[in-house]
């Protein structure tokens, strides 16, 4: 499994860029239209498996996360989504395959819940995101879906929306 060879033969895949640096460019990548079409030709047609547990569940540790990452991989996965910047950073150690990447927090005065802040953006595609996914939809939110877009290309990554809700 290529994404794997990496960590099995004990070479990291690659660094990220420190969580305190800002985002105005990325020296590890760039949103280019080789670096999108390399994301994207490598997720085109691929299993890509969401490994992520919330707070309060027996599965929601980092070494947990890494280990059930690793077995998706096995299990033939060619890309993960992962939740916060400490799972991110974990499983980028050991892989080199796309990774998807966001953050869960509740937002005083929204509802959006998934990746609402450019902080946020910043710190997920800083812990190695290739992708970082945001709540896409037209709920109020604390800022504009332009700006964090904006801010996963300054920092490199491309950028997902997220448009499915449930109806409450």
């Amino acid at each position: 499994m290529q994404g794997w060879a990496h960590a099995v033969q004990g070479t990291p895949a690659r660094p990220a860029a420190p969580p305190e640096v800002a985002c105005t460019s990325s020296p590890r990548r760039s949103v280019t239209l080789g670096g999108v079409n390399d994301v994207l030709s490598r997720l085109r047609g691929a299993l890509i498996v969401s490994v992520q547990a919330d707070e309060g569940s027996p599965m929601r540790e980092t070494g947990i996360i890494a280990a059930m990452s690793r077995a998706a991989l096995l299990g033939g996965a060619r890309g993960l989504r992962l939740r916060g910047p400490e799972d991110i950073r974990a499983v980028r150690a050991l892989t080199d395959v796309p990774v998807i990447g966001l953050t869960k927090q509740a937002q005083p005065g929204s509802p959006v819940y998934i990746t609402a802040t450019p902080a946020e953006v910043r710190a997920v595609a800083q812990a190695g995101a290739d992708v970082v996914a945001f709540d896409g939809t037209d709920l109020p939110r604390p800022h504009a879906v332009a700006e964090l877009i904006a801010e996963a290309h300054a920092c490199g990554a491309l950028a997902m929306a997220e448009i499915g809700r449930a109806h409450v």
